[in-house]
């Protein structure tokens, strides 16, 4: 079930440059060293003090998510601040945090504790890079959104034209990952000659595919470790 993220990023235009801001994973050299629990992945991790509102981003992030949001994608990726590359097999544990996090922060609004708890539990943390490669016994491709050097967000295509996943960390929601992301994978769906994309879209995911011109084709009903979930089998018709 694809799971996506509208609204703005919450972060000023232009970030004070002086302020000394912790890395978002890791430590700054000549850093003073604190024990800090990710608010989505659960389990500590040591990062730098910080006198910033938003202290899990940099201030190279904060200007890349600036630089996102007032820019549109163009076929010359290196003028934006969204990246996009393939999936490989290291990212496996970044994106199935990142996948955990998509759901409990941004898909919250929209379902119940409960539903929202049976969604991200159901993963196979150590196997998910699986799943990145492969659905249902079909091959796909799955392709990384990055900002600075951070993943903000994936998505896949399956040759059939079906995308399985896309999510968008909390942290870039509102920076037009998702955008990026769905324009990529139409432009390769139309080189491969593909009639149509399709997807299962969250009711938190439907507007990012309908602004792209999916189309709702019906609401269904799926069931997740027990707890029953609305979604929406969407279409883009490709080829006539």
């Amino acid at each position: 079930m694809s799971q996506s993220a509208s609204g703005r990023c919450p972060l000023p235009p232009y970030p004070t440059p002086h302020v000394t801001l912790r890395e978002r994973y890791g430590r700054g050299r000549g850093s003073s060293r604190r024990a800090n629990r990710h608010p989505h992945l659960g389990n500590g991790v040591e990062t730098e003090s910080c006198l910033c509102v938003r202290p899990t981003l940099t201030c190279k992030i904060i200007a890349a998510i600036a630089a996102a949001r007032s820019s549109t994608m163009s076929s010359d990726p290196a003028l934006h601040a969204v990246m996009l590359r393939r999936f490989q097999p290291a990212d496996g544990p970044a994106l199935a945090a990142l996948f955990r996090a998509s759901i409990l922060s941004i898909a919250s609004a929209d379902y119940t504790p409960e539903q929202i708890r049976a969604w991200a539990d159901a993963i196979d943390v150590q196997r998910f890079g699986e799943r990145c490669a492969a659905h249902l016994g079909m091959r796909k491709d799955t392709w990384v959104a990055e900002i600075a050097g951070h993943i903000a967000g994936f998505s896949d295509l399956a040759p059939d034209g079906h995308i399985d996943m896309l999510y968008v960390d909390p942290e870039f929601r509102g920076c037009g990952v998702a955008r990026a992301l769905l324009q990529h994978i139409e432009a390769l769906a139309r080189t491969a000659g593909m009639p149509r994309l399709y997807t299962e879209a969250s009711i938190t995911a439907r507007p990012a595919f309908a602004a792209l011109g999916f189309a709702v084709l019906s609401p269904q009903t799926v069931t997740v470790d027990g707890q029953t979930m609305t979604n929406y089998r969407m279409e883009k018709r490709l080829q006539p």
